[in-house]
């Protein structure tokens, strides 16, 4: 069997038994497929019948924090590859090819970028076969600790020069900002009304167990409050969400007969649309359909036909988003997940796929919905942290599939230690302890609420 193998020099060690995995392989589309093993600073895993695969690592930069990085594809060779020689040089790789692109809508970037990237390239030249290990690595990471903040400047520099192009023509008019308004208008002030000031729009809690808590016995007078509330100040309202798996109440045998099932999601969809129809301008149809599904694969496509187009029947106005979660998709290095605390095992490679294959194959498929919703968390009970340039990239990505892209929900830690509200959470993914912050990842240094600051400014920059 083809075995990939690394060698890691900085004295990091890896801890493939976590739900989550921090490290994996990947194809050459970056679909994640195996948790390789660790023995001391070696990482193997075995890649079968592929030609080659990357390694995706959470990876210990001085300066920069812990994010996960990629190696390039590579194929199996007669000595390990040196783990951050290879870092280093697929951060160039994807440096290169974003400059390419980037330039051609006008984009130039600075000169002090292009000086960093010169400066690594030299530097990964002077890597040799002929000379040892250890020196390698020690080249490998003086080009990193270049490409890793070169990459990121770079990435807010496209970011503005893009801003500004879309400012210069009014192209933020139909800018939304929208937060959780789950509280309000209870929550009273001046929460509410620095909501309404802060925000134009607004997420509603229509969570299947809220809403109709018995079979057939709906409870909606609080979100007839807000929908009203919001309305009366202008605000865009969003419905999340109409179908989701983890979130069904108890009298619901989401284990049962699939037509049946069906029916009770006809039934409630239906009630729901039409009570609030020109009411509510967006709506989740579904929510993390590719990484938590038990119904097999292509169930998982025409549950999300099935709302979609009810929501277009019964509101031909309210705009449908297909919300996707876990984008970089390390759950499909797993062979089995467990769900919520039924500890039901769901097989990941029957069952799941990688966020774009769901979005390729709905499309495919002709099914018919308006908005790509994207769902970003890093650090505790969440994926691995990624810098600013591999966020960008990402939403770069999507542009291919011709949807419009609302960042649904995101999120970083403020502090380091335990969230003692994490803890359920991270149970529900079967953890065995309470998520620290730092279990994920952390950028540019330990997270405080400044670095939380820092980070989302160029979070939402360079989307």
């Amino acid at each position: 069997m083809a075995t990939l193998t690394f060698r890691s020099f900085s004295g990091k060690r890896w801890d493939p038994s976590r739900w989550q995995p921090e490290i994996y392989l990947a194809d050459e589309r970056g679909h994640a497929f195996v948790v390789p093993e660790v023995d001391g600073p070696y990482i193997s895993g075995e890649i079968g019948s592929r030609p080659g695969a990357a390694l995706h690592v959470r990876f210990p930069a001085p300066s920069f924090g812990e994010v996960t990085l990629p190696t390039g594809v590579l194929v199996p060779a007669d000595r390990p590859y040196v783990l951050p020689v290879e870092l280093a040089a697929e951060r160039l790789r994807r440096i290169d090819r974003a400059l390419e692109t980037w330039q051609t809508d006008g984009f130039r970037a600075s000169v002090e970028v292009l000086a960093q990237v010169t400066n690594a390239r030299a530097i990964l030249d002077a890597v040799s076969q002929e000379e040892s290990d250890e020196r390698n690595a020690r080249w490998g990471d003086l080009a990193l600790s270049l490409l890793l903040p070169a990459g990121e400047t770079l990435a807010l520099e496209r970011a503005n020069h893009q801003i500004g192009a879309r400012r210069a023509v009014g192209g933020f008019d139909r800018f939304l900002l929208g937060c959780n308004g789950f509280p309000y208008p209870d929550a009273g002030e001046p929460g509410a009304s620095l909501f309404t000031r802060l925000f134009n729009s607004a997420t509603l809690a229509f969570y299947w167990g809220r809403t109709e808590p018995s079979p057939g016995k709906y409870v909606l007078d609080g979100l007839e409050q807000q929908v009203e509330w919001l309305a009366s100040r202008g605000l865009v309202k969003k419905g999340h969400p109409l179908f989701w798996l983890l979130a069904m109440p108890d009298w619901v045998d989401r284990f049962g007969d699939p037509a049946a099932l069906d029916d009770l999601v006809r039934r409630r969809v239906r009630h729901l649309c039409e009570h609030f129809r020109g009411r509510v301008e967006y709506y989740d149809v579904v929510n993390e359909m590719h990484n938590w599904n038990i119904y097999g694969e292509e169930r998982m496509y025409e549950q999300t036909r099935l709302v979609s187009d009810l929501v277009k029947e019964c509101d031909p106005d309210a705009l449908r988003v297909v919300n996707i979660n876990e984008p970089f998709g390390e759950y499909m290095a797993r062979d089995v997940l467990h769900l919520d605390r039924t500890m039901v095992p769901i097989d990941v490679k029957k069952s799941l796929v990688p966020l774009d294959v769901y979005i390729e194959r709905l499309l495919e498929r002709g099914v018919d919905f308006d908005v790509l919703g994207v769902q970003m968390y890093f650090g505790a009970g969440a994926v691995f942290t990624r810098d600013l340039f591999e966020v960008s990239l990402f939403f770069d990505g999507l542009g291919r599939f011709g949807k419009p892209i609302h960042l649904t929900e995101a999120g970083v830690p403020s502090q380091e230690g335990e969230d003692p509200k994490d803890s359920s959470h991270s149970h529900n993914y079967c953890s065995l302890r309470p998520w620290r912050a730092s279990d994920a990842g952390f950028w540019h240094g330990p997270w405080t609420p400044m670095r939380q600051a820092e980070f989302l400014d160029g979070f939402y920059r360079v989307l």
